[in-house]
């Protein structure tokens, strides 16, 4: 059985190839015969989390940083988000309630939709938020998915990781 490097630490960022996929994570050999579990929700800052099978393939070669390790059960946890800022981080300042941006339509929902403003930032206009003058029964009436969308920050939920936006305040109430 393969030892473990006794220099691997949570934060070492390590290089290997993608071994094998599953639908919770996939594995990354990063030395010899020391294969790590890339979870999920430790691919990148979106949410939900991208599907392993269709992120990852077989013989991929990856940066993943060590953020759990477990030499007595030889278990290593990594991530390939925490190689980037969370985009979460300081979203107040970057997204100040009452601001203006542009946002693509990335989901129709009977309710409303979702529109990401950047990678792992994704808030959502409801329904009645849409138009001051004209009533939809789904958002798909009003855009599609891939659209661009000019939106206002209405309010942040920083614990729960929620922004609702709102398009209809761009423009005066008639």
């Amino acid at each position: 059985m393969k030892h473990f490097n006794p220099d691997f630490e949570e934060g070492t960022i390590v290089k290997g190839k993608i071994t094998r996929v599953e639908r919770f994570g996939a594995f990354l050999e990063f030395q010899t015969g020391i294969t790590g579990l890339i979870h999920s929700t430790e691919i990148t800052w979106t949410v939900p989390p991208p599907d392993p099978v269709e992120f990852f393939k077989i013989g991929d070669t990856h940066k993943a940083m060590i953020v759990a390790f477990d030499p007595v059960n030889q278990k290593v946890s990594l991530s390939l988000k925490r190689l980037s800022e969370d985009p979460w981080h300081n979203i107040e300042e970057k997204y100040p309630v009452g601001s203006r941006h542009l946002g693509d339509v990335s989901q129709l929902m009977p309710y409303g939709m979702l529109v990401e403003l950047e990678e792992g930032v994704i808030g959502i206009i409801k329904l009645s938020d849409l138009s001051w003058s004209s009533q939809f029964s789904h958002p798909g009436e009003y855009k599609s998915e891939g659209d661009l969308i000019e939106v206002i920050i209405a309010d942040i939920d920083i614990e729960n990781r929620k922004i609702s936006l709102g398009h209809r305040q761009i423009k005066e109430k008639y």
